[in-house]
Formats: structure tokens, C-alpha cells, sequence
């Protein structure tokens, strides 16, 4: 059993990402194991009667998989319908919870499969506010990056180290996972 620790370091100077590599490979005597890419994009569907209670949906894609999670804020959440007395069944088997969690595989297939369904989402950047009925998925640019490396330190450390970077390429600091 382990554990993992995650820092964002905001005010990296534009080489942070150098310096962190010349430290692991010389002072903690690492290796660099392989690139790393990971990609964060949101999504908001306008299906919603009600402002202000349309779904969201997030994903984060990493090499083949596309980690989604969809929030619908009127479904009940699991623990709601389980709040029963022992012995009692629940009211009611919804026909999905608040939130729902899926993965995707390969990258670019939800967008593909959104499209073909016409579902009614966009990017939270091109989420028109406001403006009623359904509208496709207009973006499905990348929202965050991040860019970098995985090392090794030893046996038992894993160390990834990249910069954070918006949609238009701004550098917005480095990140960094030890576990």
C-alpha cells in the first residue's frame, strides 16, 4: 500500500520543468520512464427546463482512455435512496444517480458518439448563456494540458512532472505527482 502526493507549483519559471528533471536525474538518481500527456476538458448540456440545472460532464483523457464523469443535479445521489431504515427497500431504483462515471476508449470517441446521437452539449467555454434550446457539440477543443515526464526514482518512487497550459498555449505553472 502506498500513497500519492500532488503539488501545483503556480509561479514555475518557464525551465521549472528542466530544473525538476536535472534534480530527480542528478540528486535522487532517477530515469525518465516515458512522456506524459493528459488532457482535461468540461462539457455542459443545455437539455435542462430549468437554468441553472442542465448537466455537466468531465473528462480527462491519458494515453487510450477517456475518464468521464456526468453530474445531473436533479437525479438522487446513491446515499439519498439508501437512507432507509435496515430492512426496508429503497423507494425506487432510479434509472441513473447524480453522478455517473464511465471510461472511453480511444480518445475521440465520445465526441464522435455525441455527434451521432445530436446530444445537445458544449464546451463550457462555448456554453451560450442564457440561450434556450438544444445546440451540438460545437468544441471539443482541449481545455488543459499538461506536458511532461515520468520518472522513475528507485524502485519504489514514481515521479510525473509537467506543465499546466491552457487552451491557447498559456503556461499556467507545473504540476507534479509522487506516489
Amino acid at each position: 500500500m502506498g500513497f500519492t502526493g500532488l503539488a501545483r507549483w503556480q509561479n514555475a519559471p518557464p525551465e521549472g520543468l528542466a530544473l525538476i528533471q536535472k534534480n530527480i536525474l542528478s540528486n535522487h538518481r532517477g530515469a525518465v520512464r516515458e512522456k506524459w500527456h493528459m488532457t482535461i476538458k468540461s462539457f455542459r448540456s443545455n437539455m435542462g427546463a430549468i437554468p441553472g440545472l442542465e448537466r455537466s460532464m468531465s473528462t480527462v483523457t491519458m494515453k487510450d482512455n477517456v475518464f468521464v464523469i456526468v453530474e445531473d443535479p436533479a437525479a438522487p445521489s446513491r446515499s439519498e435512496i439508501m437512507q432507509q431504515p435496515p430492512g426496508e427497500a429503497p423507494p425506487y431504483n432510479p434509472s441513473h444517480y447524480r453522478q455517473t462515471y464511465i471510461t472511453v476508449t480511444p480518445p475521440g470517441s465520445l465526441e464522435q458518439l455525441l455527434d451521432q446521437l445530436r446530444a445537445p452539449w458544449v464546451t463550457t467555454r462555448n456554453h451560450p448563456q442564457g440561450a434556450g434550446g438544444p445546440q451540438k457539440l460545437q468544441d471539443s477543443g482541449v481545455q488543459l494540458s499538461i506536458s511532461g515526464h515520468v520518472y522513475t526514482v528507485g524502485t519504489d518512487w514514481i515521479v510525473r512532472a509537467g506543465n499546466v497550459a491552457l487552451a491557447g498555449g498559456t503556461i499556467k505553472g507545473l504540476l507534479l505527482e509522487g506516489s
